[in-house]
């Protein structure tokens, strides 16, 4: 049987390629790292891969805002492509700057409303480097998130603007009642509306989210070396949902 075949994007500033390489090929898929601009150049590559995945780091330096450059980057040559991806039943993640991303674009966590979400500066005013408990809501539908539905678990969290914020409570309101409010912090860690960590849009195959689910593989990874590798679970469900 064939692995499904995982893109997973780099550009100046983006530092967790090879992590999350590693961990889709952990987990049965056939990841390769591209640049930004190999898809700018040839967008239609695309459409090669089963998975898009838009990791964490500093996207050009987070220049005008946490993933904005590279938001405007994509959205002016790839947006459509990039809907298509969605459209033909495409999984996409993007995680801490990525996760930033999606929201630029508009793609989370619905691409057909005017966007109301946004990731703000944390309200501790520094950037954040921790060990963070997670919770997954029991009505989500998340196809990132299943067998995780009503469990609490750590992974990490590394950022400065993660504090998620909404212009309207209307939206926010439509959004947990309809299971895209899919991962939460346990405690008020950023000032993040509602404790959201992540955000799954309307399908549940594009899933954004700070914490970094590429640093859970294996138990090496965790703190004392034991506990949950949850990641593994977060990326074998993508890799299932083609198998």
């Amino acid at each position: 049987m064939l692995k499904p075949k995982v893109l997973v994007l780099t550009g100046d500033g983006i530092n967790c390629e090879i992590e999350t390489r590693k961990a889709f090929n952990y987990c049965g898929g056939d990841a390769e790292v591209k640049t930004v601009n190999d898809l700018l150049l040839n967008p239609k590559i695309i459409s090669e891969y089963q998975i898009l995945a838009l990791p964490g780091g500093f996207s050009y330096g987070d220049d005008l805002g946490s993933g904005k450059v590279m938001a405007l980057k994509l959205e002016y040559s790839l947006k459509d492509n990039l809907l298509e991806f969605i459209e033909k039943k495409g999984l996409v993640v993007g995680i801490c700057n990525g996760f930033q991303i999606l929201l630029q674009l508009g793609l989370l966590p619905d691409s057909k409303e005017e966007q109301s979400f946004a990731l703000a500066p944390n309200t501790s005013g520094h950037f954040q480097n921790q060990w963070t408990n997670m919770s997954v809501e029991t009505n989500n539908k998340c196809i990132w998130l299943n067998g995780l539905e009503g469990k609490d678990f750590l992974l990490p969290i590394r950022h400065g603007e993660g504090r998620l914020v909404c212009s309207n409570k209307i939206d926010l309101h439509h959004t947990i009642d309809r299971g895209m409010a899919a991962l939460r912090y346990t405690d008020d860690i950023n000032g993040s509306v509602q404790n959201i960590a992540g955000l799954c849009d309307t399908t549940g195959r594009v899933f954004g989210l700070m914490p970094h689910p590429e640093s859970t593989i294996w138990e090496k990874q965790l703190p004392d070396r034991k506990g949950d590798c949850v990641g593994n679970v977060i990326f074998k469900n993508a890799i299932n949902y083609f198998l």
